[in-house]
């Protein structure tokens, strides 16, 4: 077992290379580290962020890092030379979560700009990023609560990803169309029960039952 401890602060997240050669980690420090398995040694330190670095993750060829953060922005980092080559601003909020996309319609003879990044954070919404200039190009809204997490579909179309979010639900998008095709929540036990004329009830028992799904009009 090894324990690496060149981290000044709490550890946020950890994403391994595609090949299984690099572990990539960021944290509280504002700093994202970069290790070699086999050795344990540090490759990288890279810095540039403002704020703590939440998200993490490697492109499917290896060649980029890219990272979110509470500073607002996202980050792309060259991992053969450490350096970044893209700060992606569009957020009004932390980033929480960061993906890579493959393109529906991949470009010929070129790797990178066959990926879109995805994004998620405090401000409610997915943005989808074009990695040849660093703009985004799309903003999917829907959600209600913060969006912590997000995954592409490895079955299904390629334009296919899913968010998780503290509003209950995991949504299911078609970047191609920005459209929210599917909305799941987990039924909760008083879900659609009306409460508006009952009496008796203080505020803290309306709030835990609104809570489990009640209903109260305004």
């Amino acid at each position: 077992m090894q324990t690496w401890t060149d981290h000044t602060a709490s550890v946020t997240a950890v994403a391994f290379s595609p090949d299984g050669q690099q572990l990539a980690s960021s944290s509280f420090d504002q700093t994202i580290k970069v290790w070699e398995i086999c050795t344990g040694k540090c490759i990288f330190t890279l810095q540039g962020h403002t704020n703590s670095v939440w998200a993490i993750a490697f492109s499917p060829d290896g060649q980029q890092l890219a990272s979110g953060s509470f500073d607002w922005t996202i980050r792309v980092w060259n991992i053969t030379t450490g350096r970044c080559t893209h700060t992606l601003r569009g957020h009004t909020a932390p980033v929480t979560s960061i993906s890579y996309q493959p393109l529906a319609t991949p470009f010929p003879n070129s790797m990178v700009d066959n990926w879109q990044l995805v994004s998620s954070g405090f401000d409610q919404t997915i943005k989808v990023w074009n990695l040849f200039n660093g703009e985004c190009t799309r903003t999917l809204t829907g959600h209600t609560g913060i969006i912590y997490s997000l995954v592409m579909s490895a079955s299904l179309s390629k334009e296919i990803v899913f968010s998780g979010s503290f509003d209950e639900t995991i949504k299911a998008w078609n970047l191609d169309s920005t459209n929210c095709f599917l909305s799941m929540r987990s039924p909760r036990p008083y879900e659609g029960m009306q409460i508006t004329d009952v009496k008796g009830l203080t505020p803290a028992q309306k709030s835990t039952l609104k809570a489990l799904g009640a209903v109260e009009a305004n």
